[in-house]
């Protein structure tokens, strides 16, 4: 499944960290320009910071004209890029996605919280999965999917109930006792 999205490159940064999303970008510019955060126009730093990444937009300019790969880095991380990112579902048996192809050829929502794939060390991760499709007057138009990562929370959950079950050597079964 491939989407678009266009989004500051610290966004892009933190999404580019996820292991089940591969993306494909355009050169990094200041042509997509800039936003500014409510919470900086609230402490009433707005405008400095502005005027910040405009200076930097002067010189990446500059840079650009003779030199547009070495320009990237002059970019600042609250300028736009434009990406597309495909979401890696090598992982995910023929089921599971044979259910979302019958559920969008019905409109109808998809939802599972028990979902299995094999991570790139090949061990099992966990995930929860929600797809529901977008409909206007009965001509579908795309999808919204929801792909929530849920493997440290499963494996946190399972070493808890194991220490509970162990008790830690104590046989308090998890239970609090007076000492």
């Amino acid at each position: 499944m491939t989407f678009e999205l266009m989004l500051d490159y610290g966004a892009y940064r933190d999404l580019q960290r996820h292991r089940m999303l591969s993306p494909a970008t355009q050169r990094l510019t200041c042509h997509l320009g800039f936003d500014t955060p409510a919470e900086l126009v609230d402490l009433g730093y707005a405008d400095p910071y502005q005027d910040a990444l405009l200076t930097a937009y002067d010189s990446w300019q500059k840079i650009e004209a003779a030199h547009p790969l070495e320009a990237q880095y002059a970019v600042p991380l609250a300028y736009r890029i434009r990406t597309l990112w495909t979401l890696n579902l090598r992982g995910f048996s023929d089921g599971v996605m044979q259910k979302v192809r019958t559920a969008f050829g019905k409109s109808t929502p998809f939802r599972t919280e028990a979902l299995t794939y094999e991570l790139p060390n090949g061990s099992q991760g966990y995930a929860t999965m929600a797809a529901v499709p977008l409909l206007d007057e009965g001509t579908a138009l795309g999808a919204v999917i929801v792909f929530e990562d849920t493997t440290k929370a499963t494996v946190l959950a399972a070493e808890l109930a194991a220490s509970r079950r162990g008790g830690g050597g104590n046989n308090t079964n998890g239970r609090r006792t007076r000492r």
